[in-house]
């Protein structure tokens, strides 16, 4: 008969044996199968969530700042290319006072229904807006409601410079409901990757233009079509042939009296970056160039005249295409060469006669410039008079200053509007100044040096105002000049690096689907221990049914059959039972995927945020569990069979297949034992004298005691199994049979000690676990805890130009008096930090994130300290004091361009997968590439989502990134709801939305607790499991007792007795494993458990070791009643 030929008939002999396998291998495979195949579902269910909510979308430009709606046209790529406002604000129900923050508002026309697969409709009335679901149920609208939707009003000239206009920073739009749109298709388009359902509010594209001033003007164009690989390229370069300077704000202004042309901004000031390419492209042209930076000065004083409210210009000589001066700027004046001195002004002849003044006077400068508090302050500087240059030439040239709107165009003085308020008691209107301004209009009054310039008045938003070129040759008309150099400059600039790029956005949404969190390998690891527990019990099944096969395999050694031979036919049937096993558990697993599936939408829903998931089989999934299986069984059963082949016949035919180790054998190394256990507890008691010593954190200190306890405890208990002696049993009745139930498990102390010692692990982990749920409600804030001890914390959807922390910035706010005064009290602190928006980097995201937001710290927020840490790279006590303090420091030994950074550990370590010490590459506002270097890591915060610089370095790397929208509010908890609401009231325009910190710590406590609480159940399911493992032992140890047993039933001990002796035996050890276990991970978790914001679940702690406890006396009764039924008589004989 061939070898498959005996295997299939062993089968057929042993196949309530082998049954048992084939579950064991089954439940293994089921576990690995349906951990994949959540991991796939997620991973699955993610890409299609975020396809669904991009539509027809395969390409995005999303731009700080506005251009040209006609550069969509011009794309050359018909309707699939649409022009579109995306913006972040708030909306209000006016009747309810319902409100919703970070709303995706959406300038949209009838182009974007290429957007939509079905190609329906968006087009949309001017006083009309379409919502969606999520919007209206947040809000409480229905159709036919109105609702006041808030946004930023963007300003080209930066808000917080001296020159930006701080007043009017928001702007409202009162609109019907048209329709409430089901959150499905374009309803919940978003270009941002997050599974929380956008909420969105769909307004007329030419109706929000004109609102914000931008007539003809958008922010965003996508591209619903798949151009790779086309004749005509990608969106990119079509866009590298289309774009012009304006749509990056460049304006080049060519002046044909003069035979000049300027390079200007509609932002006023120059970017750097717009400078530097234009210094390229001068110095490859066969053009001068001259750099301008021309300021608005309140007053020029000389002695006791004054002027007010004169544009001053700091200019640099006309250069040539090498940088070498070609000549003064002004000309010649007077008996000057007309190159400037640092230390002195030019005055024109108007000015120097109106003030009286002549050549060495001392001239004043008043002019205003940004405070610490960012705030206006009035400074001056004091220059001498160098000469004084005739108001003719290019003395006489209103181009100096670029068009600035409320200045430039006002028809009189009087009717200035700048953006500091003007005292019009000094202007001399009608007069001088009226008259000055009629005919020069904004010719400078005083010139003075660039560096001058420069070290007053330049700063992060640029450096000059304007940049002028001109052809000293003049052989060509100022038109073709103007052509020649804007080709020049736009050769020489990156449009992507000003904002002007396509990003292929389904590629991107894809990748983070793919990239985030790994929920395979998580569940994997959450079922570690049924995974542990599945191979243990097919190693104790395998092992039982080969023990009952012993004398059967002898006799087939003894008739001849070789030990390989055995094997190999013992293989084959163990191949049989593996590759069935493994394909039943394929089905289980999928069938346990789909129950963690609907884990994830339902019970766990609150926390994860997840209804959108669905199952997913994917066959790769599927033929990994099969061959990991396959694998795991295969070398399990190797080792078995390899034993059991080496013993010689007669052993087998004796029936002891697997005898423990003898006696003798058995107490070598008990000392060792002995020394081992002994160090352990040193080790222990080390533990806690780090900790009384404060030399380390009670939480690491505690776990290592912990576990330091644990193992000192099973080796100890290995010691005692091996040196106790046996002794005088005494007594009779039931406890007599318990202790010697008891006194039985040191004659099988190998198992005994892996049964216990299991046991103990699994609750250890289970326990332990239990101790790290957060108590979602939280406490009180604490200086030292994850709240930092502030009560309330909180976004606004428009940045806040004006310092919350200040009575004049309160008053610029518009708060009622009431609601300031409470804000300056003693027991009242507010901290605004910047932001720089970006992916939700928290444990809410499942999305891999690809730009981390930013927040900048000011100096009070960093110097103020507190939260709790997880680790620092400080090196002095005073770092370790307020480790806050790093972000303002700087390694010498740290490569250029890496800034320090503070994040929450669960941010930094498991959403960016980085950690303390590493760099996270960003790019800065000007496409730079950056390293965020973790120099701290906060535990548990507020700051989850975050990585938080100095305020001083958030400015150098996005200078466009203006306002506050942060904001950190310590109080008094009491009255921390009045202070939320009066600020939510007055504030509402900004969209600010603040929340208690107790209810931000809840969200993220939540996710936690639901991961733990899934690792503690399938931890508990693992070790659940393992009790049936422990009802394989118990059915060996029986077995191998079964003469003993059939003895002391003949001698009149009933069958109740012996049950009674082997369920003291298994409880025994059970209960201590659970002792031993929940006991050193209390120890473990002291710290946490005495700290408010910790909640254990007792209840289901409780119920898991109950069901423990409960499997091993259910596996103790089918031990012994398949003892009880083996016939005395054949018992003995067979022992």
């Amino acid at each position: 008969m061939t070898g498959w030929g005996l295997a299939m008939k062993g089968l057929a002999w042993h196949g309530r044996s082998y049954l048992a396998v084939g579950a064991s291998i089954a439940t293994t495979c089921a576990v690995i199968c349906g951990a994949l195949l959540v991991g796939d579902s997620v991973r699955e269910s993610l890409r299609l969530q975020a396809i669904e909510r991009l539509g027809r979308t395969r390409h995005a430009l999303v731009s700080p700042t506005f251009f040209r709606e006609e550069l969509a046209a011009e794309l050359d790529l018909g309707r699939d290319s649409v022009p579109l406002i995306l913006l972040r604000g708030s909306v209000i129900h006016p009747d309810t006072r319902q409100r919703s923050s970070e709303v995706n508002i959406i300038g949209v026309d009838d182009r974007f229904s290429a957007a939509s697969p079905n190609s329906r409709s968006w087009v949309i009335g001017d006083q009309y807006a379409r919502v969606n679901s999520a919007l209206a149920s947040e809000v409480g609208a229905k159709q036919g409601h109105d609702l006041v939707v808030s946004f930023e009003l963007h300003s080209d000239i930066p808000r917080e410079h001296a020159l930006g206009k701080r007043e009017g920073t928001t702007e409202r739009l009162r609109l019907e409901v048209a329709g409430v749109e089901e959150d499905s298709g374009t309803a919940i388009f978003d270009l941002k990757l997050q599974q929380e359902t956008p909420r969105n509010i769909f307004v007329s594209l030419e109706r929000l233009q004109g609102k914000l001033g931008r007539e003809a003007q958008v922010n965003t164009i996508i591209v619903c079509r798949d151009t790779q690989g086309a004749e005509a390229g990608s969106p990119q370069s079509r866009l590298q042939g289309a774009w012009r300077l304006d749509d990056i704000g460049a304006v080049l202004r060519a002046d044909p009296g003069r035979n000049y042309v300027s390079l200007e901004s509609r932002n006023f000031l120059l970017d750097s970056r717009l400078v530097e390419a234009a210094r390229a492209a001068a110095s490859k042209s066969p053009y001068q160039r001259q750099e301008v930076l021309a300021y608005l000065a309140n007053a020029i004083g000389v002695g006791e005249n004054e002027i007010p409210y004169s544009i001053v210009a700091a200019v640099t000589p006309w250069r040539l295409p090498s940088g070498a001066k070609a000549g003064p700027p002004l000309g010649s004046f007077g008996a000057e060469d007309g190159f400037f001195d640092e230390a002195g002004i030019v005055l024109n002849s108007w000015a120097a006669a109106d003030l009286e003044a002549i050549a060495g006077n001392k001239v004043t400068i008043q002019f205003y410039g940004i405070g610490s508090e960012h705030e206006l302050v009035e400074r001056s500087v004091e220059l001498d008079l160098q000469g004084v240059v005739q108001l003719s030439g290019p003395a006489l040239d209103p181009g100096w200053t670029p068009e600035y709107p409320g200045v430039s165009d006002a028809e009189t003085f009087s009717d200035w509007d700048p953006p500091f308020p003007l005292d019009y008691s000094k202007i001399r209107d009608p007069g001088p100044d009226g008259d000055y301004w009629k005919e020069f209009r904004t010719t400078p009054k005083g010139f003075i040096h660039s560096s001058v310039g420069e070290r007053l008045w330049a700063g992060k938003y640029g450096q000059l105002t304007s940049f002028r070129v001109k052809d000293p040759r003049r052989q060509a008309d100022v038109d073709s000049m103007k052509a020649d150099f804007s080709g020049r400059l736009r050769r020489a600039i990156q449009p992507e690096k000003f904002g002007l790029n396509f990003r292929d956005i389904r590629k991107e949404a894809e990748a983070a689907a793919r990239s985030g969190t790994d929920f395979g390998m998580l569940f994997i690891s959450m079922s570690f221990f049924i995974i542990v527990a599945g191979l243990m019990l097919t190693s104790m099944t395998l092992r039982l049914s080969l023990e009952k096969r012993s004398k059967t395999l002898g006799m087939l050694g003894a008739v001849g059959f070789d030990g390989s031979r055995i094997r190999r036919v013992l293989a084959m049937e163990g191949a049989i039972v593996v590759f069935a096993g493994s394909l039943a558990g394929l089905l289980g697993g999928v069938g346990y995927a789909a129950l963690l599936i609907r884990g994830l939408k339902s019970w766990w829903q609150d926390a994860v945020n997840s209804p959108f998931l669905s199952l997913h089989v994917a066959s790769q999934s599927l033929a990994i569990s099969l061959g990991v299986t396959i694998a795991l069984s295969a070398v399990t059963g190797y080792f078995i069979l390899k034993k059991l082949a080496s013993l010689p016949p007669r052993r087998l035919l004796s029936g002891m297949a697997y005898a423990e180790i003898s006696r003798s054998d058995a107490s070598v190394g008990n000392r060792r034992r002995l020394y081992v256990g002994l160090g352990l507890l040193a080790l222990s008691g080390g533990f806690i004298t780090l900790a009384w010593l404060e030399a380390l954190p009670a939480v690491p200190a505690f776990l290592g005691l912990g576990t330091s306890l644990l193992a000192a405890g099973m080796v100890l208990f290995s010691w005692g199994l091996r040196t106790t002696p046996a002794g005088r049993l005494k007594g009779s009745g039931a406890m007599a049979m318990v202790r010697l139930g008891l006194r039985n498990g040191r004659r099988a102390s190998g198992r005994s000690l892996l049964t216990a010692g299991l046991i103990a692990l699994a609750t250890f982990v289970v326990v332990t676990v239990a101790a790290y749920q957060k108590d979602p409600a939280g406490g009180e804030p604490e200086f030292s805890s994850g709240d930092g001890g502030f009560s309330l914390v909180g976004r606004s959807a428009s940045p806040v130009y004006a310092r919350l922390e200040t009575p004049k910035g309160r008053e610029e706010l518009g708060l009622d008096e009431e609601l300031s005064k409470s804000m300056g009290g003693e027991d009242f602190n507010i901290f605004s930090l910047r932001e720089r928006p970006g992916d939700e980097t928290s444990c809410l995201n499942l999305y891999r994130p690809t730009e981390p937001r930013i927040l900048g710290a000011p100096r009070e927020f960093i110097e103020r300290g507190g939260f709790s840490w997880g680790g620092t790279l400080a090196a002095n006590a005073e770092e370790h004091k307020n480790p806050w303090i790093l972000l303002e420091q700087t390694r010498e030994n740290w490569p250029a361009g890496t800034v320090p950074a503070i994040g929450d550990l669960n941010t930094v370590q498991w959403i960016l997968h980085s950690g303390l010490g590493k760099d996270i590459a960003i790019k800065d506002g000007r496409g730079r590439e950056l390293s965020l270097r973790i120099v701290g890591l906060l535990t548990n915060s507020l700051l989850q989502g975050s990585l938080v610089v100095s305020s001083q370095n958030f400015e150098e790397m996005f200078p466009g990134r203006r306002g506050w929208s942060t904001f950190f509010i310590e109080s008094r908890p009491e009255r921390a709801e009045s202070l939320r609401g009066g600020l939510e009231d007055q504030l509402g325009d900004f969209g600010l939305d603040l929340q208690s910190s107790g209810q931000v710590l809840s969200r993220f406590n939540r996710v936690q607790n639901t991961y733990l609480s899934t690792f503690m159940v399938l931890g508990g399911l693992g070790l659940l499991l393992g009790t049936i493992g422990l009802g394989a032992v118990l059915m060996r140890n029986v077995n191998d007792r079964r003469g003993e047993l059939a003895l002391m039933k003949a001698l009149g001990y009933s069958g109740k007795a012996l049950s009674l002796m082997v369920l003291a035996e298994t409880l025994f050890l059970i209960i201590l494993g659970e002792i031993q276990g929940a006991v050193s991970a209390l120890i473990a978790a002291a710290p946490l458990i005495a700290s408010s914001q910790s909640q254990i679940s007792w209840g289901p702690l409780a119920l898991i070791l109950a069901a423990v406890l409960a499997g091993g006396v259910g596996s103790c009764f089918f031990a012994m009643r398949a003892a009880l039924r083996t016939p005395v008589l054949g018992a003995l004989r067979s022992d």
